[in-house]
């Protein structure tokens, strides 16, 4: 008799291990690369940030789209209904990790946005193909559930968003996406509009430090009012010494120290702190 020899080392893992192996790969690369600094990252933030000034609700959409994909897969495994569009569960969340990760890069939104025709596409192929089918009912009422709950919720978050977006001053939108492309042309625009715009160079200030704000007291300091911006500059100056980012520190504190000078026509050391800029206004004004 024969004893059975087991061949470990020429067994081969299945396709389907090796394809959700190639999968994590990947989806480990690109969390590695974006915990590097990088401009990719910047360029996907700036990327989302310009969709979102052109199409508010893109963050609503994104969302939905996901969910959507996510739950169409669950009631394919659930109900076994026929849909070449619609993966299963562990695949679907793959595949959202994936995109979601990759949206940080150039790509932003409109990997995530693509979620939405599949779903679409998704949907009308399992009810056509399980239309004259009574075994697939419960499956055809669940996709047609999923679907009318994703088209609520978009029309309603695309409302809100649309709304919300109308409310907002260009002051509003540069502190929502500081320091990316959009922010910097708003801010182009807002010099542009000068002396009106004034105003929301105010609101930048008092908002919290940012390169946008230090960009606002330059301008502030041809600008401004000495009586009232001067108070202004410098309570943000005391919210600038509180940050822990020192590059932003070393750019605002310098800002708002040439805007006080520049307003208040005194004359103010380069490393001089807010209490002692405080004081030389102060004194300024005694003088006076």
């Amino acid at each position: 008799m024969k004893r059975r020899q087991w061949n470990w080392g020429k067994r081969q893992p299945s396709p389907s291990f090796n394809a959700a192996k190639t999968v994590l790969a990947r989806a480990a690369a690109c969390a590695l690369l974006l915990s590097l600094p990088s401009a990719a990252a910047a360029c996907g933030v700036c990327a989302y940030a310009f969709m979102w000034n052109v199409f508010p609700p893109v963050f609503t959409w994104c969302i939905v789209g996901s969910v959507w994909f996510v739950a169409l897969s669950w009631v394919k495994r659930a109900t076994h209904i026929p849909s070449k569009w619609i993966p299963g569960p562990v695949a679907s969340v793959m595949f959202v990790l994936v995109v979601l990760i990759a949206s940080a890069w150039p790509f932003g939104p409109f990997l995530n946005l693509a979620f939405l025709p599949c779903c679409v596409v998704g949907s009308l192929s399992a009810l056509r193909a399980t239309a004259d089918n009574p075994a697939h009912l419960r499956g055809r009422r669940l996709v047609m559930i999923v679907g009318a709950i994703a088209v609520a919720c978009l029309v309603v978050g695309s409302a809100v968003a649309f709304h919300r977006a109308a409310r907002m001053s260009p002051a509003d939108k540069i502190l929502m996406w500081d320091d990316t492309g959009l922010a910097r042309s708003l801010m182009a625009r807002l010099k542009k509009e000068e002396p009106e715009s004034t105003g929301e160079y105010r609101k930048l200030i008092a908002a919290k430090p940012s390169l946008d704000a230090a960009q606002a007291a330059e301008r502030l300091g041809d600008l401004g009012d000495p009586a009232s911006d001067i108070p202004l500059l410098i309570a943000a100056m005391e919210r600038v010494e509180a940050s822990e980012e020192q590059y932003l520190k070393n750019r605002t504190e310098d800002a708002v120290r040439k805007a006080v000078a520049a307003l208040g026509k005194i004359d103010i050391e380069t490393t001089s702190t807010a209490a002692q800029v405080r004081a030389a206004w102060a004194a300024k004004q005694e003088g006076q």
